[in-house]
């Protein structure tokens, strides 16, 4: 079962592969809604970075940003109220 929500966290090593390929990863997981935090800035300017944080959700299939910038952001994927109870 794919995760619900997953959070990457930008390293300055790793940030074009957290920018550019991260989304597409967790989109073939089949994850709802995916959290990058860039808290350095390190993400790179070729990817239209960097930003602060950037919110990705699966909306009908497609996974979309939604956000891209400073904070507040706020999910739109609900979060216990479609959990199935546990057996």
């Amino acid at each position: 079962k794919p995760p619900r929500v997953a959070v990457e966290v930008v390293g300055r090593e790793t940030a074009h592969k957290d920018y550019n390929h991260g989304p597409a990863k967790y989109a073939a997981s089949g994850t709802r809604e995916l959290w990058v935090f860039d808290p350095e800035l390190a993400g790179p300017r070729s990817a239209g970075g960097p930003f602060l944080l950037q919110l990705w959700v699966r909306t009908g299939g497609v996974f979309t940003r939604t956000h891209a910038g400073d904070a507040p952001v706020y999910s739109p994927v609900p979060r216990l109220r479609d959990d199935p109870p546990a057996a």
